[in-house]
């Protein structure tokens, strides 16, 4: 019966329409409204029969009620349509309040009008002198961010939903940041804004985030290098924690150079020493703290479970060298060179010879040993320059024996050279 009323209805309301009576269409508008009343497209027929009867302020809130439901939908193409057609009406037949409406409308029509011939920064100048305008009236900011979208400027849209969830979320309207928040949502589930405003609206409201949502919080944070924010998500969750997330506490201290904190967390792991990657973080702070001695003993702990873990060993003689223990930094680099030339990795070990020559600048061995490798390698250049550095050396020693053999091979080589 009652689709049956709708259906005499929607006929009568076409009837009176093509015979512009424009009355008594309306009058049929107005009962298919009583039978669904959120119905955008009668409300947009009825605007286009009080625009033709010349009572074009009923026509507008007629379009701006269909606007708004059109907005709900997500179906812009239709909301643009009703701005041309607002934009068409007259304003002198508009009281004030319809016609600051009506001027606002008119711009975003331009705006949309400038879309279509591809002029899109023209047409985002429009809105945001709208914005600048009346910068309480977020309903310009919205339709912003679905012109963004519509022209595949999906993070300048997120932007503005950013701005208006957190406004709504300033003023505690939580129903609204919610709103703003889930548009968000939908154009990057993941990102850290969406999970801040998601726990703001949550405890601003009273309500209490569950621990996975601070935790997802932290690691996204994390991520994305924004390290105080990832602390201050951890701090919120309760001790005793799990392995994983005690593990991103401590890198999160370390990131934040909070050194002295990142040791105490570590401590607690009762059992520390058999688990390597935990040495690493205890290496590491040890080397920022400049605590040399501490080092070289987690150093050695750690190459217990890998013993040929070259950079390791390489940061032993290096904080050797701090301890004033030239000798055993000497054995540990002397011991690498021995092995990159087993692997027959020349330039391995003749890395090692420069980092002795760092420390030890006149180590004779370790120049003979660099001389005789830049010969097999071709280095004729640096091996000269080598011998060169070595006769110097033996001549400030008091070494002048041993600097004329030098020098005879020096002289001998260079003529093989040239």
């Amino acid at each position: 019966m009652a689709n049956d009323e709708k259906s005499t209805m929607v006929k009568m309301a076409m009837i009176y329409s093509q015979n512009e009576e424009w009355y008594k269409a309306i009058e049929e508008y107005k009962k298919l409204l009583t039978l669904e009343p959120e119905n955008a497209h009668i409300f947009n027929v009825m605007g286009d029969a009080f625009f033709k009867k010349g009572d074009d302020q009923d026509a507008m809130d007629c379009y701006l009620k269909s606007k708004h439901l059109y907005t709900d939908q997500s179906q812009q193409a239709k909301v643009a349509s009703l701005n041309a057609k607002i934009a068409k009406l007259s304003e002198s037949k508009l009281d004030v309040l319809h016609r600051r409406q009506y001027n606002g409308i008119c711009k975003i029509a331009l705006a949309d009008k400038l879309a279509r011939e591809d002029k899109l920064s023209e047409a985002v100048e429009v809105y945001q002198q709208l914005i600048a305008a009346e910068p309480i009236n977020y309903t310009y900011r919205e339709q912003l961010a679905h012109f963004y979208l519509d022209h595949a400027q999906v993070y300048e849209a997120l932007d503005q939903w950013k701005f208006l969830a957190n406004e709504f979320l300033a003023q505690q309207q939580f129903e609204q940041a919610q709103y703003y928040a889930q548009k968000m949502k939908e154009i990057d589930s993941e990102s850290l804004e969406v999970l801040e405003i998601m726990t703001g609206i949550q405890l601003q409201s009273g309500g209490s985030v569950p621990a996975s949502s601070w935790i997802q919080m932290a690691k996204k944070a994390f991520e994305v290098k924004q390290f105080e924010k990832s602390k201050q998500a951890l701090d919120r969750l309760a001790s005793p924690l799990e392995l994983d997330i005690r593990l991103l506490q401590i890198q999160v201290l370390m990131a934040l150079k909070l050194y002295s904190e990142a040791r105490k967390s570590l401590m607690q792991f009762e059992t520390l020493q058999e688990h390597p990657e935990l040495i690493l973080f205890l290496i590491e702070i040890d080397e920022a703290l400049k605590e040399w001695a501490a080092m070289v003993e987690h150093i050695k702990e750690f190459l217990k479970h890998h013993p040929d873990d070259i950079k390791m060993r390489v940061k032993e003689a290096r904080a050797q060298i701090q301890l004033g223990r030239s000798d055993l930094a000497l054995a540990i680099y002397s011991q690498l060179v021995q092995e990159a030339l087993a692997k027959n990795q020349v330039d391995s070990a003749l890395s090692y010879l420069e980092s002795i020559l760092a420390f030890q600048p006149d180590h004779i061995e370790t120049l003979k040993k660099k001389a005789e490798l830049c010969l097999k390698q071709n280095k004729h250049p640096q091996m000269l320059a080598t011998y060169k550095e070595m006769i110097q050396i033996l001549k400030n020693k008091n070494m002048h024996d041993d600097a004329r053999k030098i020098q005879m091979v020096v002289d001998r080589l260079s003529r093989l050279v040239k």
